[in-house]
């Protein structure tokens, strides 16, 4: 970290805040439990100022701990399903990738979704090379998130290049509020799941401390054979998956406090596929090992009750582990009835390693200039260090440098007026400098009534693999099948030329959007609900373009969309035993690139909706429905065409305490009603699955 600070004499960013990560002007630990409950919450990741949903200068859907709980979710995308607008597909890869679960919004989603910024507690899990979170990596059990802000609508001005369709910021619960020991055990019918957490006090000190082991067995069933679609065997995606992570809250004195969070991921990932006997689609059926690192630290002063300063560090690296060098063995040519081989092409005919690293530095300062307003402003830097042989052709790794600085001012020119006014400036080491801007009128016309107008330029930088990409592959025949073909006259070499598949521009330009949005926010006792109608104009979009005569396919700046949205939101407690949480989208996406156009209208489904419904019959029992249904569209790039579903899923819960301990018993069933339905691609079926989970406190 320190050797890249200096030789890219950035020093004094120290004295600035990282657009991309951050929680906001106040830490979790500021917000009082009412701030979670409130009938219209309090969130953080808007603006990094600490607002009422009715103030903030965006539209917010937030999970909390008890949504996450009735939902019986078995992993986090599972809780993305609930946010209007959001479209969440499981086991998004074809052989090529790690089998990962694709969580995007507003369509223009790929199997990374690398159009929407991901956090946790400030800290970026967007990946270096394709963009998106991996979020089987996250070492993040369920039970330690304290909740989930989801930004719907662009976000650059606050977070950086890459809040270009939304952002989701995971906030996970102090150490305080987990003391003692907890033990989480799940068995489903797609694999079973260990959850074990302590959280303990030494002096001024609190720590937890969470470890987790996971067998998931992935997608069961599969579709048969239909016209326009190949046989294709059952997924080889299963993965069996270690976490552990620490966090420890320290109190300096009165002003100060210290956060050290540090964790680690390791797992085997199955990948590839077999199309039909002999032939192989993306790449051969194998096992990847992924390991995940990350440590941070995050120093906070409070100056007055209306001023703090905070500086953040942190870094990660990623690492993948595969060989497909004797799986690649297989007859491809028939000469007598006798197999001859090729020779395993270079670079995968020997073990082959991904390493992803990144560094980050953030300063923020937040603090009241007059009685009617607030400003949080700072600036930082980013580096990203990426390194393949067969994703780059390259020994060397490939750096992605970035600085930036940004600021938000609240304005209260009248009790009913709440103006937001903000913007980052943004310098990248690929396509240079950029300006993000922001501006947001809360107009609070009568009690309990908000309208919202927002008018923002959010931009999405090219990744690694869209800058830097160059995979080449070349190959030969074995000595013993070569000396066979010389001695029949049938060749004179057995080299074959480089075949280059991908390969990178060096004048592409960062993806922006120009979005406008009106919202209007309804608060209700116990519950509040939200409108909101956006018009975005997407522009510059990175799409694939294989030039004419040339093997490869590249990224272009080619595409051109627009995206019209309506959304709805209804959060609401009945009585103090049942909570409604309602969500409705409909979207419409058309194209200006005549290539692409088709892609982009299908991409996001025309409608979708969610429902969550809970109540607690007694002190003991709990139950929950939830139910999802989602229109028709595809995946761009290789997924297919997904025909509308509805899906629901169903919860009852008993909870106990006897002496020191106390638990619950919860039996869990997702597609109750047992109707197949397809997830990205179209061999996917999701059918119903059921678990049992049972959990201790002592």
């Amino acid at each position: 970290m320190m050797k890249y600070l200096s030789r890219a004499s950035i020093l004094p960013m120290f004295l600035m805040i990282s657009a991309l990560p951050g929680q906001g002007a106040e830490s979790v630990a500021d917000l009082s439990e009412q701030d979670f409950l409130a009938d219209v919450p309090v969130v953080l990741t808007a603006s990094r100022l600490r607002q009422n949903v009715a103030d903030a200068p965006a539209a917010v859907t937030v999970i909390d701990r008890q949504m996450i709980r009735d939902s019986g979710a078995w992993s986090i995308p599972d809780l993305f399903r609930l946010v209007p607008g959001m479209y969440v597909g499981e086991g998004a890869d074809k052989g090529a990738l790690v089998p990962n679960t694709m969580v995007s919004y507003h369509g223009l989603s790929d199997s990374f979704s690398r159009r929407m910024q991901v956090l946790v507690d400030g800290r970026s899990i967007y990946t270096p090379l394709f963009g998106g979170a991996v979020w089987s990596t996250l070492p993040l059990a369920l039970e330690d998130i304290e909740r989930i802000e989801v930004i719907r609508g662009p976000n650059s001005a606050t977070y950086g290049a890459n809040a270009f369709l939304g952002i989701i910021n995971i906030i996970s619960r102090q150490a305080a509020d987990v003391s003692g020991t907890m033990v989480s055990l799940t068995q489903s019918s797609r694999g079973n799941d260990s959850t074990f957490r302590y959280g303990g006090q030494s002096g001024s000190l609190d720590y937890r401390i969470t470890g987790s082991l996971r067998a998931d067995q992935g997608i069961e069933l599969q579709a048969p054979t239909a016209p326009g679609h190949s046989f294709s065997a059952r997924r080889h995606d299963d993965k069996r998956l270690a976490n552990l992570s620490f966090r420890g809250d320290l109190q300096l004195g009165n002003r100060d406090s210290l956060e050290i969070q540090a964790g680690l991921s390791s797992g085997d990932h199955q990948s590839g596929r077999r199309e039909s006997p002999g032939a192989y689609e993306g790449s051969p059926p194998h096992t990847r090992q992924l390991n995940s690192y990350y440590g941070s630290l995050r120093w906070q002063r409070t100056l007055s009750a209306d001023e703090q300063l905070s500086l953040k560090a942190y870094a990660s690296r990623d690492e993948q582990n595969l060989d497909l060098s004797a799986l690649l063995r297989d007859p491809k040519v028939t000469i007598a009835g006798l197999p001859f081989y090729l020779e395993v092409p270079y670079p995968l005919n020997s073990p082959q390693r991904l390493v992803a690293e990144r560094y980050d530095v953030e300063l923020q300062h937040a603090f009241a200039p007059t009685s009617s307003t607030r400003l949080v402003w700072g600036g930082g830097a980013r580096l990203d260090r990426f390194s393949s042989t067969y994703y780059l052709n390259s020994t060397e790794p490939v750096e992605f440098r970035q600085q930036n600085l940004f600021a938000n001012l609240e304005w209260r020119p009248t009790a009913k007026w709440v103006l937001n006014a903000g913007g980052m400036l943004e310098r990248n080491s690929f396509t240079g400098t950029y300006w993000s801007p922001r501006v947001a009128a809360n107009y609070h016309w009568q009690p309990g009534h908000t309208l919202r107008l927002i008018a923002s330029r959010a931009t999405h930088t090219p990744t690694i693999f869209e800058a830097k990409s160059d995979i080449r592959l070349s190959t030969s025949w074995t000595p013993a099948s070569c000396a066979t073909l010389k001695a029949f006259g049938l060749i004179t070499s057995c080299a074959f030329p480089s075949v280059r598949s991908a390969y990178h521009q060096d004048d592409l330009r960062s993806e922006t959007i120009d979005s406008r949005e009106l919202g209007y926010l309804w608060e209700l006792p116990g519950g509040h609900l939200d409108f909101k109608y956006s018009y975005d104009r997407l522009g510059d979009l990175l799409e694939t373009y294989r030039p004419a005569g040339k093997s490869w396919q590249e990224y272009r700046n080619e595409g051109n969309a627009q995206i019209r949205a309506v959304e709805m939101q209804w959060q609401q407690r009945v009585a103090s035993n049942t909570r409604i949480h309602l969500a409705l989208a409909a979207s419409r996406i058309s194209g200006f690139n005549s290539e692409r156009s088709g892609a982009y209208a299908e991409s996001a489904a025309s409608h979708s909706r969610s429902m969550l419904l809970a109540h607690d019959f007694d002190h003991r029992w709990t139950g929950s429905l939830a139910y999802y249904a989602v229109g028709r569209l595809t995946v761009q790039g290789d997924g297919d065409l997904q025909t509308p579903y509805e899906r629901v899923d169903a919860r009852l819960a008993y909870r106990f305490r006897d002496g020191a301990y106390q638990g619950e018993v919860a039996f869990i069933v997702q597609n109750l009603f047992d109707k197949p339905y397809q997830e990205v691609y179209y061999e996917n079926l999701i059918g119903r699955r059921s678990y049992v989970n049972l959990r201790l406190e002592f």
